[in-house]
């Protein structure tokens, strides 16, 4: 996780790369105290030494550093903590910044009282809604992020405690007022 202020800093690109074992996540830091990125899968290697690289990108000059958390996760049922973005197009980070919305991830999938979606953000200025809807369409919670910034964001909807029912739901992501994906989870209440 990674985050600056507005105090002794300008307004700008302050994203950080991190890397492990050749995947990689990025976070802008500017103002951020939501966003965190995620690599999951990592295992040690002979030496049971794991090397993250932390580094900027091209357009950004600095990248800030906040905290690593480094947890343990198994699934029983064979699954993986996926990235938040998983690095392997071979593209560099500046070509990214023109992208689309091309696919979001959510997880954990089955999830209890939290969801969290990454996804690629084309644009500072987008209107983006993540809502969730049981199986006969009825909106079970929605939640508007303003002032995200452009690039790979991971958003947490974490209100979903007030509904207690287990079963399978549908997360849309809104871009703008339009739906740009859906994503079928299961909730295990």
């Amino acid at each position: 996780m990674g985050s600056s202020s507005i105090d002794g800093w300008f307004r700008g690109d302050y994203t950080a790369k991190y890397t492990i074992n050749g995947r990689s996540v990025y976070l802008n830091s500017w103002m951020n105290s939501t966003k965190i990125v995620y690599i999951g899968d990592v295992a040690a290697n002979s030496n049971g030494e794991i090397l993250l690289t932390f580094s900027t990108t091209a357009l950004a000059a600095w990248g800030f550093n906040a905290g690593i958390v480094i947890q343990e996760y198994t699934d029983t049922q064979g699954g993986s903590m996926l990235n938040s973005v998983l690095d392997n197009t071979g593209a560099n980070f500046d070509s990214l910044s023109t992208r689309t919305i091309t696919s979001a991830n959510a997880y954990p999938n089955p999830f209890g009282d939290l969801i969290n979606v990454d996804f690629f953000n084309s644009a500072a200025g987008n209107r983006v809604t993540a809502e969730v809807y049981d199986l006969n369409g009825r909106l079970v919670h929605r939640r508007n992020f303003d002032h995200l910034p452009a690039g790979y964001n991971t958003l947490r909807i974490d209100e979903l405690r007030t509904s207690q029912r287990s079963g399978i739901f549908i997360v849309a992501l809104k871009v703008n007022g339009k739906i740009t994906q859906t994503i079928k989870m299961l909730r295990n209440k």
